[in-house]
């Protein structure tokens, strides 16, 4: 009719060993936020390319500009006799001002065919390629020292436009663009060993697309302004394995990830801004298994916590968890004991019943896991028959015990003092 003595001891153990699970589980996280870092470099960069491609498109739009000016100046000087170039041909011609040189085919009072143009301020740049009556139109090459990229293929209107290869100090980009923007299927491959291939809008990844990481880490699926959005894949380079929905760059909704680690398996469920959040379902490699609610990527909200002995047994946690650890009412189960009451930062503490098969029954109250203050133990020594004892306990060791049928004290070594 003892307590036993380590009946604390033995609710400890195997929530010991789920503290140490989640532990782990949320370690393997490491190399995702470390990436969050790289992801925000990522966008910033590209930011800042998308801003001088920008600044370049409309330096180049105002040369244009002036260029067709003096086309126009040229036609009528030509027209008019007041000049020695013909109006087609081969011709050489330095503009008035110096700033520029055209050499190459002409037609109709305009360069048209194959020619170079070199500029120097304020572009700084060659062309050589087709033109179309004073318009670069067809297969070029462009180098502009000043904003410090180099492009070979298609333009239109005297704008990149169609497929091509653009170098710039980041790196190389091969695929398609649209007035002289990255807009269609593209791969651009980073000096440092990225590579992204897939849908492009304005510059900006947009659409699917594959993302390659140095590391071995991989992302494949939806992209928004340059970030992961909607249905994707990430394939971690320690192993782990994301699929599901994301947003902004980060998991978000619903989806599943397959850890490697140690204990982590698999979890399924919903996310928030790359962490477990709402419900979820976790199954760890030893086989212990928990369904409930997540906060921040912790165990938070009603849930339930399954682990499998070597024994056989199953031992199980079902109530609530606050950051992790077992807070509030819960009920804990195993083939030896089983306790049902309050729980205090994953200890005992308040009320609660703690019941050792073989052994009796204690109700009173816990404080820091061990009986604290009054409660009342009862033992059933025989089916249909019990004795009941009311206790006091101060720091987990009764001070007194009476028999409620007898009012006699009890011997506390019975008790297991």
């Amino acid at each position: 009719m003892a307590i036993p003595k380590d009946a604390s001891r033995l609710l400890l153990h195997p929530l010991n060993a789920q503290r140490q699970q989640q532990l782990a589980f949320a370690l393997s996280h490491n190399e995702q936020q470390l990436e969050e870092f790289d992801k925000q470099g990522r966008l910033e960069m590209l930011q800042h390319q998308q801003a001088r491609r920008a600044a370049w498109a409309q330096a180049s739009a105002a040369a244009v500009s002036d260029m067709s000016a003096v086309w126009e100046c040229v036609s009528l000087a030509i027209r008019d006799r007041l000049t020695s170039l013909q109006p087609e041909g081969y011709q050489t011609f330095m503009f008035p001002d110096g700033t520029a040189i055209y050499e190459g085919d002409w037609k109709n009072c305009h360069p048209h065919g194959q020619g170079c143009l070199r500029r120097s301020n304020p572009m700084n740049d060659v062309y050589e390629g087709k033109w179309f009556v004073g318009q670069r139109c067809g297969t070029g090459t462009y180098h502009s020292g000043e904003y410090q990229f180099l492009y070979q293929g298609s333009w239109f209107d005297d704008k990149l436009h169609g497929k091509g290869e653009l170098v710039e100090p980041e790196g190389v980009y091969t695929g398609e663009f649209v007035e002289n923007t990255l807009h269609g299927y593209g791969e651009y491959v980073y000096n440092d060993g990225h590579v992204y291939k897939g849908d492009w809008t304005c510059g900006l990844y947009e659409g699917n697309g594959t993302y390659l990481y140095p590391s071995g880490a991989k992302y494949e699926g939806g992209w928004l302004r340059g970030r992961e959005h909607g249905r994707g894949t990430k394939w971690f380079s320690n192993g782990d394995v994301y699929i599901g929905e994301w947003m902004h760059g980060m998991p978000h909704g619903h989806g599943s990830l397959t850890s490697t680690c140690s204990t982590a398996a698999r979890v399924t469920g919903e996310w928030r801004y790359g962490s477990l959040h709402g419900q979820a379902t976790c199954v760890f490699a030893n086989g212990s298994h928990y369904a409930g609610e997540w906060q921040r990527g912790r165990f938070h909200g009603r849930g339930t916590y399954e682990v499998p002995c070597a024994n056989g047994e199953l031992q199980r946690y079902s109530g609530a968890y606050t950051n992790g650890k077992r807070h509030g009412y819960g009920e804990y189960t195993s083939s030896t004991v089983s306790y049902a009451g309050e729980w205090v930062q994953d200890k005992k503490d308040g009320e609660g019943s703690l019941q050792v098969r073989g052994g009796g029954t204690y109700y009173g109250r816990w404080k820091a896991d061990v009986p604290e203050g009054e409660g009342t133990y009862v033992s059933t020594y025989r089916k249909g028959h019990h004795d009941e004892m009311h206790c006091e306990a101060r720091h987990g060791t009764f001070t007194a015990c009476v028999d409620q049928r007898t009012q006699q004290r009890v011997d506390m070594r019975l008790l297991g003092r």
